[in-house]
């Protein structure tokens, strides 16, 4: 046959193929979402623009400039990087963003929100997630079996629902392996690597999710939280069948991630939006030295922050680094700290990425695999550190009673009437 009939067989075969009834109905006809990599040409390209164009700009783009080479200038400092993950950041393809980013050894830890760990994985096993509309007619869309995120569309039930099930497949396949109290980095650990190691065919990309290459370079993931997300759903059905509990230690949460907090020195905090994970990663080092009274930390380096948020609106996460200061999560309050750069993120973090992945690259440091030995060290140091929370606790409960009444008199002058 000639390449001429070999191109018209094939768009013979295509035309059938496209007119056959797709599995995911309408949404079959939509563009789908790819993991976004950063490829060489990717890398070269964000490289070009950020320093040919960004650099050369102001405002916004100046501050996207600034904050890739900081961010490229603390990794090849040697400083430990903790990421935060808010939003939703996976179904738009950034879990590809930062799979690449840990390959590259350019992410040492991260915190996430449950969600963005959920989605992520659909394209880890080859789910349908869809480029769609912020104008659609959500009635008509629900009524197809279509879920909407913005402008992003999800088969209910040939994504979401096969998540579930696979994830609760997986779940079975670690359950033996898990014994409590674990911290949701295990959990999610043990997830990542029996997908890493799957050879049953249901994980179709193991280099677009952040989840499986996480396991595979040892960098610990935690979540903000472990229940209001659909991964934690899809565990508690265990918990109705056979009393089996997928359940993270909160507990053990803080206590692993306080004691890396202590073993990365210095840190570095950057930040894909706001919120839990924000908050998450800037209260670790506050833990040991505030609850525990370890000393040695004083704070991270610096961090960056992708946001749309707002200090001025009051919550802690969306605070500024200054604000920080006085919680214990940054050595003072200098604003040379913080870089912030005002987006939505999506359209800065790419090629924000990509000039860092082209810029710098070291070895993965695999702190999952350190996890005991961290541990450990930090429960040493607990122990250690008792006697002087003893002391320091028992000054406070000496001078307990004196403030809450002079909190009392302050409260009545500003106009309270306590009930009797």
């Amino acid at each position: 046959m000639t390449a001429g009939k070999e191109d018209l067989e094939d768009k013979k075969i295509c035309s059938i193929i496209s007119c056959m009834k797709h599995p995911t109905g309408r949404l079959g006809t939509y563009r789908a979402q790819i993991p976004i990599r950063l490829t060489d040409e990717t890398k070269a390209a964000s490289n070009y623009i950020l320093t040919n164009v960004d650099a050369h700009s102001g405002y916004q783009a100046q501050q996207k400039c600034i904050a890739a080479k900081r961010y490229a200038d603390s990794a090849k400092a040697g400083m430990y990087i903790a990421l935060g993950i808010s939003g939703a950041a996976t179904p738009v393809g950034f879990g590809g963003i930062i799979a690449d980013l840990i390959e590259h050894g350019l992410v040492d830890l991260i915190i996430s929100t449950g969600a963005n760990v959920y989605h992520d994985l659909h394209f880890a096993c080859g789910l349908p997630v869809r480029h769609g509309t912020h104008n659609a007619d959500d009635d008509k869309l629900a009524s197809e079996e279509i879920t909407r995120i913005y402008t992003h569309f999800i088969h209910n039930r040939l994504t979401l629902k096969m998540q579930d099930m696979i994830n609760q497949r997986f779940a079975e396949q670690i359950r033996d392996r898990l014994t409590q109290p674990y911290s949701s980095a295990t959990l999610l650990n043990e997830f990542g690597k029996e997908m890493y190691e799957d050879k049953t065919g249901i994980v179709v990309d193991k280099k677009g999710s952040f989840i499986v290459r996480a396991a595979e370079f040892g960098v610990p993931v935690f979540m903000d939280s472990s229940d209001n997300h659909s991964l934690g759903m899809d565990l508690a059905l265990f918990a109705t069948e056979d009393g089996q509990r997928f359940d993270p230690s909160p507990s053990q949460d803080v206590l692993e991630a306080a004691a890396y907090a202590l073993w990365m020195q210095p840190q570095f905090n950057v930040f894909f939006g706001e919120g839990g994970p924000r908050n998450k990663i800037q209260t670790t080092g506050p833990t040991a030295s505030e609850i525990f009274y370890i000393p040695g930390f004083e704070g991270a380096e610096g961090l960056i922050r992708f946001t749309t948020a707002q200090g001025e609106w009051g919550a802690l996460s969306g605070s500024t680094a200054a604000e920080a200061k006085s919680w214990g999560k940054y050595p003072d309050a200098n604003p040379e700290r913080e870089t912030a750069v005002w987006s939505e993120y999506t359209l800065t973090v790419p090629t924000a990425m990509g000039y860092v992945a082209h810029n710098a690259r070291r070895d993965p440091r695999r702190l999952m695999d350190k996890r005991q030995d961290v541990l450990d060290k930090f429960l040493e140091a607990v122990k250690d550190a008792r006697p002087t929370r003893i002391e320091e606790q028992e000054k406070l409960w000496q001078l307990l009673p004196s403030v809450q009444k002079a909190e009392i008199q302050a409260r009545k002058a500003a106009g309270y009437k306590f009930d009797d």
